[in-house]
C-alpha cells in the first residue's frame, strides 16, 4: 500500500510548495498564477473567464484565449502529477482545486484570524486560546503576501486584503 502524498502551499510570502514536507519545484510563472488563484478560493471553482482576466490583465490576450488557459492548466497539471498531486480540475464553467484548506497558509492564517475574533467576541480577558490563536496565525508569514506576483492588480487588491487582517490581529 502506497503512502498518500500530500502537498502545503504557502502564498504568505514567496509561493512555495512542499510535497510530504519537502520543498518541490513549481512550474513556470503563468502556471504558478493559475495555481495561486485557484488555491485563494480552495474547492470552488473560479471561472474560466476570471482566470483569463487575471492571467493576461497587463498584456494583450491571445487569439484564442480559453485554448491559452487550457495549455497552462495542463502544463500546471502535468507539472503537479510528477509530484503524485491530482489537484486541478476542470468544471463546467472554470477550473477548481480540490485541496484541503488546512495545506494553504492563506486560508489557516484567516481561519485562525477568524476563530480568535469569536473567542474574544466572548468579553473579558483576552484566554490563553485567544492569544495562541493570534500568535500561530502570524507565525506563519513569511514576508509579502503573494510576492512573487506583486505588481498584478488581483494581487494587490488579496494582498491588501491579507495585510489589513495581519494589521488587526497585531492590534
Amino acid at each position: 500500500m502506497s503512502a498518500e502524498v500530500t502537498g502545503e502551499f504557502r502564498l504568505l510570502g514567496p509561493m512555495e510548495l512542499r510535497v510530504n514536507g519537502q520543498p518541490a519545484k513549481l512550474p513556470g510563472p503563468a502556471e504558478r498564477t493559475v495555481l495561486a488563484l485557484l488555491l485563494l478560493a480552495p474547492g470552488r471553482t473560479v471561472p474560466a473567464s476570471t482566470l483569463i482576466d487575471r492571467l493576461w490583465s497587463e498584456g494583450v490576450l491571445p487569439d484564442n484565449p480559453a485554448n491559452a488557459l487550457q495549455l497552462r492548466v495542463s502544463k500546471l497539471r502535468r507539472a503537479l502529477g510528477a509530484l503524485g498531486l491530482d489537484l486541478v480540475h476542470r468544471e463546467a464553467s472554470g477550473y477548481r482545486v480540490e485541496v484541503n484548506p488546512n495545506a494553504v497558509d492563506v486560508q489557516v492564517f484567516a481561519d485562525q484570524i477568524r476563530r480568535a475574533r469569536i473567542e474574544a467576541a466572548r468579553g473579558g480577558p483576552p484566554s490563553p486560546d485567544v492569544v495562541t490563536l493570534y500568535a500561530s496565525a502570524l507565525e506563519l508569514w513569511r514576508g509579502d503576501p503573494l510576492a512573487d506576483f506583486a505588481g498584478e492588480l488581483w494581487a494587490t487588491v488579496e494582498s491588501a486584503r491579507l495585510v489589513q487582517l495581519r494589521l488587526s490581529a497585531l492590534a
